[in-house]
Parts: C-alpha cells; sequence; structure tokens
C-alpha cells in the first residue's frame, strides 16, 4: 500500500466517522468534537499502520516497522486530522442556526 493511498483511506474514514458522530451525538460542548476528530485519525492511521507487523509471522517484525513508524504515522494522521477538524467546524457552524429555529418554533428549512 502506498503512502498516498493509505492517507486518502485515513482522510475518508476519518471525516466520515467524525461526521457521522456530529450527527448522530450532539453533546453542548465543542471540545468533545475536537477530540474525535483528532482520536479517530490517529487511530485509524496507527491501527493500519501496525496491522501489516500484526499479520506478521516474523517475531521481529515490530522492530523494523517501529524505526519507519514516524514516517509514516504522521503524514497518515495529519491527512486524517485536517480534514476531520474541518468537518466538526463546519457542523459546528451550521448547528447554531438550526438550534435557533428550534427555539424559536420555527420548522426547519429544507
Amino acid at each position: 500500500m502506498s503512502l498516498g493511498f493509505a492517507a486518502f483511506l485515513v482522510a475518508a474514514f476519518s471525516t466520515t466517522v467524525v461526521a457521522l458522530l456530529s450527527c448522530v451525538k450532539r453533546p453542548s460542548g465543542k471540545f468533545w468534537f475536537l477530540v474525535a476528530a483528532l482520536v479517530v485519525p490517529f487511530t485509524l492511521a496507527n491501527g493500519l499502520y501496525w496491522s501489516e507487523a500484526w499479520r506478521s509471522a516474523d517475531p521481529y517484525a515490530f522492530g523494523d516497522y517501529e524505526m519507519w513508524a514516524p514516517m509514516f504515522l504522521v503524514p497518515w494522521f495529519l491527512a486524517g486530522a485536517i480534514p476531520s477538524v474541518a468537518v466538526v467546524l463546519f457542523i459546528r457552524r451550521a448547528a447554531p442556526s438550526a438550534q435557533q429555529d428550534r427555539a424559536k418554533g420555527e420548522p426547519p428549512q429544507t
């Protein structure tokens, strides 16, 4: 798997998961969304990177993978974290208008 394709996978899956979490669960604090936008891409990048070592029969594979981890994990994490934070900020910016409409008793605009 190439560096760019894995970065695309992490970005696509993390933005999808964060968007679904943001739409399903709407806590009042902004902090929760930002934590989710950072934890989800890190977990996906970490799992994707170490999956090769976990599947390997070589007991010394972890040592080899450990040396290269920062070179792969940092770009994959950033590829997922930047769009995830953007999605969170977009959803948070769009949410107050819907909450204000509900408070006024107006039906939501479609």
